[in-house]
């Protein structure tokens, strides 16, 4: 983990593209499955797996000094750091 932060949804995404992506792809080719029909919809479920991981675990990464939510966002809706670790939801 080299970024902390993550200014836009597209990084996040990004993220998850180079963590989650890969490991499913694998399981796949494992089970010689090597369709890309097959790959895409393994990239989309894994990358919900790992936002869904990401939004579950805020306040435990937030401890960590690790943030998944997209600060483009936050500040769209004037919503900071200082909130979240102040538990205003």
């Amino acid at each position: 983990v080299v970024r902390s932060r993550h200014a836009d949804f597209d990084a996040i995404v990004d993220y998850s593209r180079c963590s989650a992506n890969p490991i499913g792809r694998l399981m796949l080719l494992l089970f010689k499955y090597r369709d890309e029909t097959w790959h895409r919809w393994s990239d989309e479920i894994c990358t919900a797996l790992q936002l869904t991981n990401f939004w579950q675990d805020i306040l435990i990464d937030l401890e960590k000094d690790r943030l998944y939510l997209p600060i483009a966002e936050m500040e769209r809706f004037g919503y900071s750091e200082d909130d979240l670790r102040a538990h205003r939801y």
